[in-house]
């Protein structure tokens, strides 16, 4: 899926976008143990910088991820995970 990207991010995107893949092992890692709080916690991060990064559905995923941590809803947790990793995974980013 293409993503346009504010070209002032094009030098500092890529890491952004790694540095989610590796979000991704985490929030797996807590799940594992269900540690719902780290999960909220990681959450509420990318909540606050996706939208910088023009990536709102991101956002969306990670505040619904969020509240469900927050509910310690595991089944809930879990497929939010999947549809956050799926999205993080089908970005191609355009510079525009």
């Amino acid at each position: 899926m293409i993503v346009e990207i504010d070209k002032e991010l094009e030098d500092i995107f890529p890491r952004y976008l790694q540095s989610r893949r590796e979000d991704v092992k985490r929030f797996q890692a807590a799940l594992a143990i269900q540690d719902f709080e780290s999960l909220r916690n990681l959450a509420h991060k990318i909540v606050g910088n996706a939208s910088s990064y023009g990536l709102l559905p991101l956002g969306e995923i990670a505040r619904r991820l969020e509240n469900y941590a927050r509910d310690s809803e595991l089944e809930s947790c879990e497929r939010e995970v999947q549809a956050l990793q799926a999205y993080i995974s089908a970005i191609e980013p355009k510079f525009v």
